[in-house]
């Protein structure tokens, strides 16, 4: 047992809702694990999550008409959580993982951290706030992704599977785990042994000696606030939706919860628009609460 660390029991209020043929085990567990009853769904129609309930399914179940039920049309006091992965094992593995994050109870770094790679500006220190750049230097930007921030905030650009964090360095989620390679549905990187994200096209190995693409496992925070398009990839037929950025950050990145979006959304490079949300998960408002309330903004 770590020494800043202590163990309980969970009872937390909601439901789990498993979605999908194969996620009820997956779901099962996490009712377990926190103290939930767990409701099987049959239809969309049974998923009727809100305020302190959870959706676990796996990738294949993402559609734009469960975003919607969830996150649209559904009750906007507070919206429920959803957790996901690309397999019945793997998901059991993410259930398991975020749970045990809910269970213990260790010192929080009570630095907020807010990484605007679209500027560029020199680091800013405002009592327990740090503002960064997209210039910030390779050496001192991973310490402070992994420092385990209160709230890890960046603002950034997506392809719905890698994130830019600087101006010259992306998180890949293929640095540490190659994709199926019996997947047809694969990104054009990963066909072509190429990273698309630069313009000199460098090859996977040579991206990733030279520091451009980095592993999403170097960040940890108790909450992300991922401002990008698309950051959870759907169900496109284009790309498979494993492959999607929030999955991978749900496998291999360490966060308590992580706040993003399905949709290309429209905001500015400084983030203006989620001042609110951030004051008032700082505050100890429930995430499904706080991001409702986000929802029901004009942004």
């Amino acid at each position: 047992m770590k020494p800043d660390s202590t163990q309980e029991r969970l009872v937390l209020p909601g439901t789990v809702f498993a979605w999908g043929l194969q996620a009820g085990s997956a779901a099962k567990l996490y009712a377990q694990l926190t103290g939930r009853p767990c409701r099987i769904c049959n239809s969309l129609s049974d998923v009727t999550a809100s305020q302190n309930d959870v959706v676990v399914c796996t990738t294949n179940e993402l559609t734009p008409q469960l975003m919607y039920k969830l996150y649209v049309d559904g009750p906007s006091r507070g919206i429920p959580g959803l957790i996901f992965a690309s397999t019945p094992t793997l998901l059991d593995a993410v259930c398991r993982s975020q749970a045990a994050k809910l269970a213990w109870k260790r010192a929080v770094n009570p630095r907020r951290i807010f990484v605007h790679t679209k500027l560029g500006f020199s680091a800013v220190s405002r009592g327990t706030d740090l503002f960064i750049s997209g210039q910030e230097p390779l050496d001192s930007l991973l310490p402070l992704l992994s420092s385990r921030a209160s709230i890890l905030s960046i603002f950034a650009h997506s392809d719905g599977i890698s994130l830019d964090i600087s101006h010259n360095s992306v998180l890949c989620p293929f640095v540490d785990l190659p994709p199926d390679p019996d997947e047809e549905l694969r990104p054009s990187c990963q066909v072509t042994d190429r990273c698309t994200k630069f313009p000199v096209m460098p090859s996977i190995q040579d991206a990733k000696k030279a520091g451009w693409i980095l592993p999403l496992k170097a960040v940890r925070a108790e909450i992300g606030i991922i401002v990008s398009c698309a950051a959870v990839r759907l169900c496109d037929g284009v790309v498979y939706p494993a492959y999607g950025l929030a999955a991978s950050l749900l496998h291999q990145a360490d966060f308590g919860a992580i706040v993003t979006t399905w949709r290309k959304e429209p905001g500015t490079a400084d983030g203006v628009h989620v001042n609110a949300l951030i004051n008032e998960l700082s505050g100890g408002k429930m995430v499904g609460v706080a991001a409702a309330g986000l929802n029901r903004s004009a942004f």
